[in-house]
């Protein structure tokens, strides 16, 4: 029998309640981090969330191209689908950004993060 690392809520649409699941070690719940606001009827625009784990990789970046992966998962592979980082699905702590990922990202952490200077 397999152990349980942990359990989450989620969320479908049509359903009266959130729905209790419990994941296997190893295995990552791939609808769990819009569930608040689905709950709230917000509608998420990917391609933002996108734009802003991007540019936070950029601020943990190391050895010239790597980042700290302790982000969205949905948004790391997508980011992957767009060919600017590495296959974020790895035993690696880190991913490896593109030289397209790299310039993104140092641009986007820019507009999205600093001040203008005076």
């Amino acid at each position: 029998m397999a152990r349980l690392a942990r359990a989450v809520l989620r969320w479908e649409p049509g359903a009266a309640s959130l729905i209790l699941i419990e994941l296997p070690y190893g295995v990552r719940s791939r609808q769990a981090p819009f569930s608040r606001a689905k709950l709230h009827g917000m509608e998420i625009d990917t391609d933002k969330i996108d734009n802003a784990v991007l540019g936070l990789l950029w601020l943990t970046l190391h050895e010239e191209r790597r980042a700290w992966k302790g982000m969205d998962w949905d948004a790391l592979d997508r980011l992957h689908q767009k060919g600017l980082i590495a296959n974020p699905a790895s035993k690696a702590k880190s991913v490896v950004l593109t030289d397209e990922g790299l310039r993104r990202a140092e641009e986007l952490f820019r507009t999205l993060f600093t001040q203008p200077a005076p």
